[in-house]
């Protein structure tokens, strides 16, 4: 198999393990911002600069070492994205214990479940978390310290008698108290960079899902691998609005950004990420593709209204083409777009699903620096991302440096497809109690088998096909990817997203079948139009893509919503869930699939 090795092109600074890299960011960034926030939209906007940060972990980690939290103690943050969240995860991770960042959406009783499968001993949770937590707390016995991040919301909850429950303020306070008394508990402890450090789990019922084992090593490596290729400079603005349980969000939208001097300003909602970007005139972005396919549909529709869409189409090849030849101009040309975001976003790195091609080509053109990543929590988590040096829109880019990618299949040929594979320091220790599926996925000679399929094109940019376990196989033994249909089916203008599996049929066949949700107002001639017309139109459109696709490719049978289809925190559909929602309407309505074609679910 073909086997290639990301390229490093800027230089990483030396540090051994996470609590080493903090200390060198105060003291490299005394002045510098690392944190901007508000505790609520509109309140006063609060700083913290990387000094007082790194004397916060201290403090925690000082007082949590007062209370006798053992060195190997699980300890279980559970809360929205809060400068607080950060802290307690940097002192858990740095000296006290194990960290277990957990979904701050999961349903209660999958929390407790989670919380006793890792045998967590303390429990930091935040505001909107805090009702979860008191019935949790009443029959978990082994939950010793119950930690909460918000100060007001403690001091008006009724914790009984309960005395287990703190307030992280309090903590902080005895932990400055005893650090000036010369306690060095927290400050002296020796961090093995290969043990466990963290564990996150991954997204599913708490039944399937696994406990990912990371250490400091494996963390550190992507950090230094990340840098290779994507240089941030310290004082930038970088907007945080993933959640921080989630390991791209943890890695790269805050430990890389501490890393880089960067300044965190966590967003105030999702109905403020304009408003966020705009004010604080941010610089860079972690993000999902389906905030810009938001606001690349946003922007086309302005564009259009405004009679300069035409004038737009026609400038941006052109300042493409000078910017390949030296001369950049894109920014100055389409400034009027850029100061909506702001005036200052120069790089958007953008992961956990596919994106539309023409997106990234459209917000490069306007001088953004637009790219594509790929990585999973099992490896810490960036394996490959385009970059300025190697941008080929359509893949995730190559490798990172230190890290080798491998196709699984026998010969060494560019684009050959199969399961993607890759090996580097940054791959996982295993999962949590399960050495049998550890053993699955990480092979004698150390490669992580992805689950993931792809290619590496003759560029050594890696192309993502699908996922093994979403594969439908034909009878003819034929593969179809829903991923590649779905790219196809969301680009039509009318439909917002869309979920595509294989339907057993007749004659043990299997039918692409496709659930669609549209957008009512993303064309207006079929604006409050009955659902009849709405079918045709859809019907239409999805034919139109058949005709585009192998035949053993094109999709049979539609069934159209009004309703968000069932996602994960990081707004991956889950499709089994999605997939079971769909089999219990028709079951329950007695329907097959051919008997609900081009019909609105709600209405079965």
């Amino acid at each position: 198999m073909r086997i290639i090795t990301g390229q490093r092109y800027f230089e990483a600074w030396p540090f051994s393990n996470l609590m080493d890299m903090l200390r060198q960011c105060a003291d490299r960034h005394t002045d510098l911002i690392a944190y901007r926030f508000r505790r609520k939209p509109n309140d006063v906007e609060m700083t913290k600069t990387y000094p007082q940060l790194l004397s916060d972990i201290n403090a925690l980690g000082t007082a949590l070492k007062s209370l006798g939290v053992a060195s190997d103690s699980k300890i279980a943050v559970y809360g929205d994205n809060s400068y607080e969240w950060a802290v307690a995860y940097n002192s858990a991770i740095n000296g006290c214990g194990v960290v277990v960042p957990l979904d701050k959406l999961l349903p209660a009783r999958e929390i407790e479940i989670l919380l006793e499968r890792s045998s967590a001993e303390v429990l930091f949770y935040g505001l909107k978390q805090a009702d979860v937590v008191h019935k949790i707390a009443k029959h978990n016995k082994e939950l010793k310290y119950l930690i909460c991040l918000d100060n007001e919301t403690f001091k008006s909850m009724d914790c009984g008698t309960d005395s287990r429950f703190f307030s992280m303020y309090d903590l902080l306070h005895k932990g400055a108290e005893l650090l000036k008394k010369g306690d060095h508990s927290f400050l002296d402890t020796e961090i093995d960079s290969e043990a466990m450090a963290a564990i996150f789990f991954t997204s599913g019922t708490t039944a399937s899902a696994k406990g990912v084992m990371l250490s400091h090593k494996n963390i550190c490596a992507n950090i230094r691998s990340i840098s290779g290729i994507l240089p941030l400079y310290p004082g930038e603005r970088a907007l945080s609005l993933l959640p921080l349980h989630h390991t791209f969000e943890n890695t790269v939208g805050m430990l890389y950004m501490l890393y880089s001097g960067v300044c965190i300003c966590f967003t105030d909602g999702l109905r403020h990420i304009m408003k966020n970007i705009q004010e604080w005139q941010i610089e860079c972005m972690i993000a999902v593709p389906v905030l810009f396919e938001n606001m690349y549909s946003r922007l086309q529709k302005n564009l259009k209204s405004s009679g300069k869409a035409g004038l737009i189409s026609v400038l941006r090849p052109i300042a493409r083409r000078l910017s390949y030849l030296g001369l950049d101009v894109r920014r100055r040309i389409f400034s009027e777009i850029l100061s909506a975001f702001g005036g200052k976003l120069r790089l958007v790195v953008v992961g956990a699903a596919n994106i539309d091609a023409e997106i990234v080509q459209t917000f490069n053109d306007f001088g953004i620096e637009f790219y594509m990543g790929y990585g999973m929590t099992e490896s810490s988590p960036v394996i490959a991302a385009c970059h300025r040096q190697h941008n080929t829109i359509g893949s995730v880019g190559p490798p990172l440096p230190e890290i080798q990618l491998a196709i699984d299949v026998p010969d060494d040929q560019p684009d050959s497809i199969g399961e993607i594979l890759t090996r580097s320091d940054c791959v996982m220790l295993g999962y949590y109690h399960d050495s049998e599926a550890t053993s699955e996925v990480i092979t004698s000679d150390g490669w992580l088998r992805t689950g993931d399929i792809g290619q590496i094109d003759e560029k050594g940019a890696l192309r993502i096909t699908g996922r093994a376990k979403s594969m439908i196989v034909l009878n003819n033994g034929k593969k179809v990817f829903p991923e590649e249909i779905e790219q196809l089916l969301n680009q039509i203008p009318s439909i917002s997203e869309s979920m595509v599996w294989g339907q057993p049929g007749s004659k043990d066949g299997v039918d692409i079948c496709a659930l669609i949700r549209i957008e009512r107002d993303q064309l207006p001639e079929l604006a409050g139009a009955d659902d009849v017309i709405w079918s045709k139109h859809i019907k239409k459109a999805v034919q139109a893509i058949n005709q585009g696709m192998p035949v053993y490719k094109g999709v049979r049978y539609v069934l159209l919503t009004d309703n968000e289809l069932i996602k994960t925190t990081t707004l991956k559909v889950k499709r089994p869930k999605q997939f079971q929602k769909i089999q219990n309407i028709l079951q329950n309505k007695d329907l097959t699939i051919q008997q609900a074609q081009n019909m609105f679910i709600e209405s079965l």
